[in-house]
């Protein structure tokens, strides 16, 4: 790799992080059985990977939308930490709704964005 690979994914790595904190904030509330802040950033994210994934970019493209910005946009580390949490208080059913929702979501979006992208 070199240093404009490096640089590609720090600074998508710092738009992506500064986003996913922004919408998580403002979306997540306490009186709310589901994280769906964590939620729909993850969904759009895959989608926009799976966009991406189609499209014909350059690597530092690539490097800078798919590792920097999306990676530090979407979390798979906070809906493991949101499931733990959730679990621990019983809550049983919104555990298992939530985790299908999230992961199968996850993989409809990623899939929808790939197709839609291939039309780009």
């Amino acid at each position: 790799m070199t240093f404009i690979h490096w640089l590609s994914i720090a600074c998508g790595g710092f738009i992506g992080a500064i986003l996913r904190y922004q919408l998580t904030e403002r979306l997540n509330h306490a009186h709310s059985k589901y994280p769906m802040g964590t939620w729909l950033v993850n969904m759009v994210g895959s989608f926009i990977i799976g966009v991406c994934a189609a499209l014909h970019m350059s690597v530092e493209w690539k490097m800078f939308i798919i590792a920097g910005m999306l990676g530090a946009f979407t979390t798979y580390s906070t809906v493991q930490k949101e499931l733990f949490t959730i679990w621990q208080q019983q809550q049983y059913r919104t555990f298992w709704k939530y985790g299908l929702w999230t992961y199968g979501g996850g993989l409809v979006c990623v899939t929808v964005g790939y197709i839609v992208g291939q039309f780009v």
